[in-house]
């Protein structure tokens, strides 16, 4: 039995798919909310076995937000619960990118501690990518432990089952579960102490070339502001000011912040997108739109599109143009089929909530994005532009 003073501390960032798919029914409730019951469950368990262990909450589906930074006080960690937005498709690589960040900043303040990322999920199926093999080649040198929690779904055959393999190659543990008793004793299994030889020190000269460097696989996006955001500084409310150039106008297109602006994921600092984009072709990365936030050090990304332009023209004043180049360019709003409406995996882009049977609903013929009538009538009277690709509606 391991004694409570041979027990090593242990950081975990709690990965909680908070995708489309998760709102499906699971016995009488969502998948979504069962995750939600099962994680409290786990941050209760986990810290009262060991108080000194630290947990970060992060949500992911088409995008990634951090709910909380690492905090070992449970009711602080089970309120962010609460903070949860439903968020598109399933995108598992940008989750595990952004939890291998957290990690590897902690790892560098300290080191000598046991980091895990919990997955929490429902995927069933999934591409086997090779920037997932690479990031988990890195968890693996790093010693960072993925398990792996998958909610409902159907059971994947052993060699086409991504998430078995993402574990095994992280030498830790996948599990998946229909009933809900099982589900809970399992969450406490995934909550106990992980028993290792010995800690991994990411700084032992000995380690140096056993550890993958730093792949530009973990970066991730600039944060776009959210609708509620651009409302307040369009009505002048908040004067957001770059913190590259110090000012809220972009020096590069002459932009306003809502237009040009974004955030850095963890640290939350405003850059300018052009600004970021100078950032970046100065930085020592072969990928010239990879850089790391200059306040916290996140690796960060801007679309390649982005950076293209900005070396055609010389940094000369430019449009804002988006992962699609097709900010300010005409777009269409194509009303959906009534009976098409209960197949779309996807949230409005603007509130952010599932589309239900019998609302009308519409989609960008640009980006595809789709909306509510009701928010797609707000958001032309705001802005007269799609909220994703920013482009003109007509």
């Amino acid at each position: 039995m391991l004694k409570m003073s041979d027990m090593k501390i242990e950081d975990t960032v709690i990965l909680w798919d908070c995708s489309r798919s998760m709102v499906r029914a699971h016995k009488k409730t969502s998948r979504l909310r069962v995750a939600q019951k099962i994680i409290a469950h786990f941050i209760e368990t986990k810290l009262s076995i060991d108080p000194k262990d630290s947990i970060s909450v992060v949500i992911f589906g088409s995008r990634t937000k951090k709910l909380t930074d690492f905090s070992n006080y449970p009711d602080d960690l089970k309120e962010s619960l609460k903070k949860f937005e439903i968020m598109g498709k399933t995108k598992l690589d940008d989750g595990i990118a952004f939890a291998l960040q957290l990690l590897v900043k902690q790892i560098q303040k300290i080191g000598g501690k046991i980091y895990r990322i919990f997955v929490v999920t429902d995927i069933s199926k999934y591409k086997l990518s090779d920037r997932l093999k690479k990031m988990a080649k890195l968890a693996n040198g790093l010693g960072i432990f993925i398990d792996i929690c998958q909610i409902g779904g159907k059971p994947v055959e052993e060699d086409k089952n991504v998430l078995k393999k993402i574990a095994k190659a992280t030498r830790a543990e996948y599990a998946f579960f229909l009933n809900m008793k099982a589900l809970i004793r399992g969450v406490e299994g995934f909550a106990s102490k992980k028993i290792t030889q010995e800690s991994e020190d990411y700084f032992d000269p000995n380690k140096e070339k056993k550890i993958p460097k730093l792949i530009t696989e973990v970066s991730v996006d600039l944060r776009r502001p959210s609708i509620n955001e651009i409302r307040e500084m369009m009505k002048s409310k908040v004067d957001y000011k770059c913190q590259i150039c110090y000012q809220n106008q972009c020096p590069v297109c002459k932009s306003p912040f809502y237009a040009c602006g974004r955030f850095c994921p963890s640290c939350g600092r405003p850059i300018h997108l052009h600004c970021a984009s100078m950032w970046a072709e100065r930085s020592d990365f072969p990928e010239k739109n990879v850089f790391r936030c200059p306040f916290c050090y996140f690796l960060l990304k801007i679309p390649k599109s982005v950076q293209k332009l900005m070396s055609v023209t010389g940094g000369q004043s430019i449009k804002i143009m988006d992962n699609e180049d097709l900010a300010g360019r005409p777009v269409k709003m194509v009303r959906i089929p009534d009976e098409e409406i209960v197949d779309i995996d996807d949230a409005c882009s603007y509130c952010n909530t599932i589309f239900s049977p019998g609302e009308k609903v519409y989609q960008c013929n640009a980006c595809n994005s789709y909306y509510h009538e009701r928010c797609l009538s707000e958001m032309y009277n705001e802005l007269k532009a799609c909220r994703v690709c920013g482009g003109k509606i007509t």
